[in-house]
């Protein structure tokens, strides 16, 4: 999850829904999109279906499913 739209190479506006965080607060999950990452040896990677969360101070990212996506 990400607070960052313009991080987004790509949007895929949503229905908007909430989001509950660990803290029991409810935000609003306005899109989902896809953000590109550049890695060494002048590669590039593509995360896919990240959310885009508008009120989110901090990004969230899963180890895990980058290690499943083969990063």
């Amino acid at each position: 999850m990400i607070g960052h739209r313009e991080w987004l190479i790509y949007l895929y506006l949503s229905r908007k829904t909430n989001v509950r965080l660990a803290d029991n607060r409810n935000l609003v999950l306005e899109g989902i999109g896809d953000i590109a990452i550049k890695m060494k040896e002048e590669r590039n990677a593509l995360i896919e279906k990240v959310l885009l969360v508008p009120r989110m101070k901090c990004n969230l990212l899963s180890i895990g499913q980058l290690i499943e996506k083969g990063f």
